[in-house]
């Protein structure tokens, strides 16, 4: 018989004993509370230095090698052929060993070593309420619990599952309190308290006290608690949200949020943490208020249940036969960090398969080795490696022979202070596709010949002509010949319009792989660095002595602290590596910081500009013109930057013939949220017009890039240079694949020719070695 058992959740229980539990002999770092960037910055393979370029440059060095265009072929150190053994990096490096196989497995057993505790770990951060709400990686934190249902199963599962939470996470930060949204402004504590076992326990017994509500909570109760929570003294918050218990104040809770970041000299990050919650606009608005936040959005939600029997816990069951029928529940857990940032599951497992593919790199290193010296006791002129197919005859001085290629690393892409005052297009003229010489036309000129072929006049003998002395004129006829190996290279069209024959190798494809990668990884790096810091908003300050004008009219009222904090970041990211600069707000009339342009170093800058910059305000309209007149107006102005969210007071037209009239000073125009097409198309012209750039910032808009929100230039460029790299790779790719597949045509042709050869004489070999008998035996007479 069944008696009634109880509802546990398997996600909030300890996994059992295996290979990937945590022993009392496993070092205890594999416990800390720390995100998982943090972690691998310390216990990581970097930090062992584990890496796989690391372990190069402990197992050997560096062959100079470079592909020389005029000969065709890879040219590397003379003095390291078929001397030392010899590995291809991931990136087209040749490594020359200088160590013994000993050493390769003591490196093998550290990296397996090191998997090994990053799958407890990864054990570690999936198990428990770390499943559930991620990893608390701050030492001090306030929790917002917002739970309003009215369900006492579903009350009783969020008290249970904060209840694991404090035992297993929040007993190991240093600070802590709680505050429940209800209508009477319940906190466990007025400020964060230290963490015991007395303070974790209290607070347990406090949540366990809370009661489901009867009545309707107000709708502000939860904006009240988190104003309230960000007025403690913690590092971070977490609003733990019930199913669609935040769904009644969505926009009065996101813009006190922000609000309140804003006007925070430290804003502290919000993490949003669901739980049980089955709607889908909810998620997307949680996870859209984390990210406001600069927090991390984590979901959790019940998937199934199953039933679980066990023997009853009824001692006084003489017989027994009863079974206890408990219900175990499961779901499953979906995390999401700021777009920038990857999650805490995410970098554990790209470090576990970074592990796996070095243990498979250093495998077949020592398989090279081991086979090279087996086969260096027999054979002394065999070549150093058996892992090449091809065998060239033509590159028998540099040994291409390596283990196989698997995943390549791409380089680093770092910024120089010259390319951080660039925009993307003079950084394309230095550093693009043309200026490195690696579009297809110029990796292709050195292999590539014209291709031949032209109408020729024959002459044929008459069809009536009597003989070899006949003097009847020739009949002539047009005939169009090509040349004679045409059909055994590939061709493609040339810049100036003619056909070419070009001959891809396997070692050229893989040299401008490598390089085009490197550009490539490069490009987006520039692309993420410009949607960082100040460059998000105002986009790449070039110039030395500038203007800033920003719209403070009455349409940008709901928006104007955010600028306001942008501005004081730009000061701070982009300003004081410049000579002068001002600041002019203007609506229906301009308000400048200063008169002129101010110099940097002047006092000021620190001083002053900071509290008029508080000081600002939205009202009137947007005269645009008077704020260009009166920076155009100063003689050292060397350029605008104009950011306005929608059109002027006065006509387009107006304002773009007025700017003729002055002297020439570029005027980068920023559309700030704007969705008005004559607007924006007035910022583009105006920037056309006077030699400047055009930027687009939108801020909470999800359709960026359409015609009515234009893309910002600089990122619009290096997009095309990024796409134009992929289809030049693609492009180098067919023509490699194409001519491998003619080179293999000819080749069985060739054979095929030769096999035939081969049976003819075959089968002449009787009858000559027959003849050879007969004159041997033939008695000689001189």
């Amino acid at each position: 018989s069944l008696t009634q058992g109880e509802t546990k959740n398997f996600d909030l229980t300890s996994s059992s004993q295996d290979a990937t539990t945590i022993t009392i002999d496993d070092p205890a770092y594999l416990k800390n509370q720390s995100k998982s960037a943090e972690w691998l910055q310390r216990y990581g393979l970097k930090a062992q230095k584990l890496t796989f370029d690391q372990i190069l440059q402990q197992i050997g060095y560096k062959r100079l090698e470079s592909y020389v265009p005029s000969i065709g072929k890879t040219v590397g150190a003379k003095y390291t052929g078929n001397q030392y053994h010899e590995i291809q990096h991931d990136n087209g490096d040749h490594y020359i060993l200088t160590c013994r196989p000993e050493k390769l497995r003591e490196f093998k057993t550290h990296v397996q070593r090191l998997l090994l505790l990053l799958r407890k770990r990864l054990a570690f951060i999936t198990n428990g309420s770390r499943r559930v709400f991620g990893i608390l990686g701050e030492p001090s934190i306030c929790f917002v619990c917002d739970c309003k249902t009215t369900d006492h199963r579903k009350f009783n599962q969020f008290q249970s599952t904060l209840a694991s939470l404090l035992r297993e996470q929040v007993s190991k930060i240093k600070r802590f309190n709680i505050i429940w949204v209800s209508n009477d402004k319940e906190q466990f504590q007025e400020q964060p308290i230290d963490v015991t076992q007395t303070t974790i326990d209290q607070a347990i017994d406090w949540i366990s006290e809370r009661k489901c509500p009867r009545n309707k909570i107000s709708i502000s109760a939860t904006c009240e608690a988190m104003l309230k929570a960000f007025t403690s003294s913690a590092h971070s918050i977490y609003l733990i949200s019930e199913g669609d218990s935040s769904d009644s104040a969505r926009e009065i809770l996101r813009d006190n949020i922000v609000k309140t970041r804003l006007s925070s000299n430290v804003p502290i990050p919000v993490h949003v943490v669901s739980l049980f919650c089955n709607n889908s606009d909810t998620e997307a608005f949680l996870r859209s208020l984390a990210q406001s936040a600069d927090g991390s959005f984590t979901s959790y939600k019940i998937h199934g249940e199953k039933t679980d029997l066990k023997p009853s816990s009824n001692l006084t069951d003489p017989t027994g036969i009863r079974f206890q029928d408990n219900t175990i529940k499961f779901g499953t857990n979906a995390a999401m960090s700021k777009p920038e940032q990857s999650t805490d599951l995410t970098l554990m497992y790209k470090e576990i398969n970074q592990c796996h593919n070095i243990i498979e790199r250093l495998d077949k290193i020592l398989a090279f080795v081991q086979n090279e010296n087996t086969a260096s006791k027999t054979d002394t002129t065999k070549s150093l490696d058996i892992y090449n197919a091809s065998n060239n005859k033509n590159n028998s001085n540099i040994n291409n022979n390596n283990p196989q290629r698997s995943i390549v690393i791409p380089s680093a892409t770092l910024f120089n202070q010259d390319e951080t005052e660039m925009s993307s297009g003079d950084w394309l003229k230095i550093y693009g596709i043309d200026a490195q010489k690696l579009d297809v036309i110029s990796v292709l000129q050195t292999v590539a010949f014209r291709h031949c072929d032209g109408v020729v006049t024959v002459l044929k003998q008459p069809e009536d002509s009597n003989g070899k002395f006949d003097k009847t004129p020739a009949n002539p006829k047009q005939t169009l010949v090509n040349a004679k190996y045409c059909d055994q290279f590939a061709h493609m069209a040339w810049s100036d319009g003619t056909i070419r024959h070009v001959f891809v190798t396997t070692d050229m494809h893989r040299d401008y792989e490598r390089r085009i990668r490197a550009l490539l990884e490069k490009i987006k790096a520039r692309l993420s660095w410009l949607k960082k810091g100040s460059r998000d908003l105002f986009g790449t300050i070039v110039e030395k002595n500038i203007y800033i004008l920003i719209d403070s009219s009455i349409s940008m009222r709901n928006h104007l602290d955010f600028v306001k904090e942008k501005l004081r970041l730009l000061i701070q990211d982009q300003l004081f590596s410049k000579e002068r600069i001002n600041v002019v707000a203007f609506n229906t009339i301009t308000n400048p910081w200063c008169e002129r342009l101010v110099k940097v170093t002047d006092s000021k800058v620190t001083s002053q500009l900071p509290q008029w910059i508080d000081e600002l305000y939205a009202e009137g309209s947007t005269n645009t013109l008077a704020a260009l007149r009166f920076a155009l107006a100063d003689p050292v102005t060397e350029a605008i930057y104009l950011l306005t969210d929608g059109r002027p007071d006065q006509s387009e037209r107006h304002i773009l013939s007025q700017v003729q009239y002055r002297q020439k000073v570029p005027i980068h125009t920023i559309a700030f949220n704007c969705q008005d097409h004559v607007a924006n198309q007035f910022l583009i012209d105006l920037s056309k017009q006077t030699g400047g750039r055009f930027h687009a910032f939108n801020y909470g808009l999800d359709n960026e890039g359409t015609p009515e929100i234009p893309e910002s230039e600089d990122v619009t460029h290096l997009k095309q240079e990024l796409a134009r790299g992929e289809k030049d790779l693609q492009r180098i790719s067919g023509l490699r694949d194409e001519c491998s597949g003619r080179a293999w045509s000819l080749n069985s042709i060739e054979a095929k020719y030769k096999n035939a050869r081969i049976n003819e004489l075959a089968a002449s070999l009787p009858n000559r070695s027959h003849s050879a008998l007969d004159t041997t035996s033939r008695p000689n007479y001189n």
